[in-house]
């Protein structure tokens, strides 16, 4: 009796292992049937787009995406597609490949080209901008505005040490270059190296030369004064999105609508206006910010950093405003009649409770209240940067200017919310509006303001305050 009791049991338990293991089989077989969702619909189910770069001066900072040509493209695309951003900054272009190839990241954003070394199965957007480097040397003391002919440098090269990022595109070149000349000298400083190291090799006479990128250059040269771009070599190499290997089409596709889109629409036409205008007196400027940097505003950065901070702003933007005004000069004098390191218009001064505009303490706290004042009164959908650049704009020329820009913006069926729309408006709502002045800045004021504002900003950023504490302590 038992042992019937007992088979019965064990052809039991052996049928329902025998419909679990159909079950199963039956589930990975409709599983296996189910189609497998695109990049595109992994982005949008994870809720944010990955963006891997080189780190900056060991960190990813605002420079990385919101200063940049390539990074307000890439926000615009986030955008578009209703993602945020999410960055991570690497220290070599070999951890920035890796991130692609482990699916750590959708898109690479770098202003190097990479290396077939490192990108070799990469897949590449359409270019979307020309990258030009800059070839510096030390200023000669005899002749401080000496360049060098493109067809003379070569002869210049001949056994000169030249210093480069190992592995990027200004050493591909470098090595191009020493095909022409072979006693040309490559001097190599790992990526993971401050910028602010190849300078310091030239100044330093540890290199004659060095060869880099013209963009990041221009952001620390207001920082170098003793350094002069002897040739520019333009349109040397060409930038685009690079998205991992072994993933489908659909980002890749997307991307590339995308940037037709902007080349057709001249945004990226725009965008070169204002990322890329013509050098204008860089040298003179170079001198005169570090000059005022080391001596005015040790003076006054207290009362930023007091401000700015009791009004949740950041005081280097306020500074880098006050520089454009008024050069840190509190009894600062303008034909429209602004006045004070933040050049404010007397009805303003007083409804912020001026009573002597060339009193800096008074006028940077009026500043700070006014640009604080201004950033409030934009709606929560204007995010970050354009919120700082139409603030900007309203404090040049006036919150009654941004709304009419805006206005317009919208009747043109254009996004009121972004900068780089709300910026065409304002070009056609001032006199001799389109194209490039004859100094090499965006036509119109405002736009000029803004790209000199962020330049100042940019220098500030990348100067560190530890650099001047000690002046400002003994103030």
């Amino acid at each position: 009796m038992s042992r019937c009791v007992s088979l019965c049991l064990l052809r039991r338990r052996t049928h329902i292992v025998f419909r679990a293991c159909v079950s199963l089989f039956v589930m990975a077989f409709i599983v296996g049937l189910a189609p497998i969702p695109t990049t595109l619909e992994q982005i949008n189910q994870r809720g944010f787009i990955r963006v891997v770069t080189l780190a900056q001066d060991g960190s990813a900072s605002a420079l990385t995406l919101n200063h940049s040509f390539s990074g307000e493209i890439t926000q615009l695309f986030a955008q578009h597609m209703g993602l945020p951003v999410h960055i991570e900054a690497v220290s070599s272009l070999s951890v920035l490949a890796q991130r692609l190839e482990h699916n750590q990241a959708d898109i690479a954003l770098t202003s190097m080209l990479p290396s077939s070394e490192h990108f070799d199965n990469v897949h590449y957007s359409q270019t979307y901008e020309d990258l030009s480097f800059d070839l510096i040397r030390k200023t000669p003391a005899s002749a401080e505005d000496q360049s060098i002919q493109p067809e003379a440098m070569l002869g210049q090269l001949k056994g000169a040490r030249l210093a480069v990022y190992a592995g990027s595109s200004e050493d591909q070149l470098a090595q191009t270059l020493r095909e022409q000349v072979p006693t040309l000298h490559i001097e190599r400083v790992p990526q993971s190296a401050q910028f602010s190291t190849l300078l310091d090799m030239v100044a330093w006479h540890e290199a004659d030369f060095a060869l880099v990128d013209a963009d990041t250059f221009s952001e620390h040269r207001l920082l170098h004064r003793n350094l002069q771009v002897v040739t520019q070599l333009t349109h040397a190499a060409r930038m685009a999105w690079n998205f991992a290997p072994g993933t489908d089409s659909s980002l890749h596709a997307q991307a590339g609508l995308f940037l037709d889109q902007l080349r057709r629409n001249g945004t990226l036409d725009r965008l070169a206006m204002f990322y890329r205008p013509e050098p204008h007196n860089e040298a003179s400027d170079a001198h005169g910010f570090y000059a005022d940097l080391r001596n005015r505003l040790p003076v006054f950065a207290n009362l930023f950093q007091h401000y700015a901070s009791q009004m949740g702003l950041d005081w280097h933007m306020i500074a880098a405003i006050a520089y454009q005004e008024s050069r840190w000069q509190p009894h600062a004098l303008a034909s429209s009649g602004a006045a004070g390191m933040m050049m404010l218009m007397s009805p303003t001064a007083s409804e912020l409770g001026v009573k002597d505009r060339t009193n800096a303490n008074q006028s940077i706290r009026a500043g700070c209240a006014y640009f604080k004042s201004i950033l409030d009164t934009l709606p929560a959908d204007v995010h970050e940067p354009d919120r700082s650049w139409m603030a900007l704009a309203a404090y040049n020329m006036g919150p009654g200017f941004l709304r009419r820009a805006r206005v317009m913006t919208r009747q043109h069926h254009r996004n009121p919310d972004l900068w780089v729309d709300v910026r065409q408006s304002m070009t056609a709502l001032l006199p001799g509006h389109g194209g490039i002045e004859e100094d090499g800045t965006p036509s119109g004021q405002v736009l000029a303001y803004v790209h000199q504002v962020q330049k100042y900003y940019d220098a500030l950023l990348l100067a560190h305050p530890d650099r001047f504490q000690e002046q400002i302590a003994e103030r």
